[in-house]
């Protein structure tokens, strides 16, 4: 279920990235190529993977309200509450930071506003979405 889950993620930001402009070179969290190359796999069952697996679904969530300009505070704050990243190996941490600054950034933005901040967001996403890929297989 899980993978399927996040395969079902990859598809929307898929969609995401296609109908935003390209991504600029202007992140501020640096990154290597592949985040995900320094993650261990942890299998389906695992509690790793249930958390990124919950990072995934918020995340996949908030993209919708984010892609129509309509994220909000409280979106953003369901989308991630305290507790989702309790389980994340630290492997994973600073591709999670960078999806939730990045997520941040968008709350409030209207689509016209948001232009360059979904571009980094989707980014992040799909960054994250090849992380929680391998926790979970």
């Amino acid at each position: 279920m899980s993978v399927r889950l996040i395969l079902a993620g990859l598809a929307v930001v898929g969609l995401t990235a296609c109908a935003a402009p390209a991504p600029a070179s202007t992140s501020s969290a640096p990154y290597q190529d592949d985040p995900a190359a320094s993650v261990k796999s942890y299998g389906a069952g695992s509690k790793e993977c249930a958390s990124a697996s919950a990072v995934v679904r918020g995340a996949s969530q908030f993209t919708t309200k984010a892609d129509a300009g309509t994220a909000t505070q409280d979106d953003f704050d369901t989308a991630f509450p305290g507790s989702v990243s309790t389980d994340l190996p630290a492997e994973a941490l600073p591709a999670f930071a960078d999806l939730k600054a990045t997520s941040q950034a968008v709350v409030g933005l209207s689509k016209g506003e948001a232009g360059q901040q979904l571009s980094e967001f989707s980014l992040a996403l799909s960054r994250f979405m090849n992380v929680a890929f391998k926790i979970c297989t």
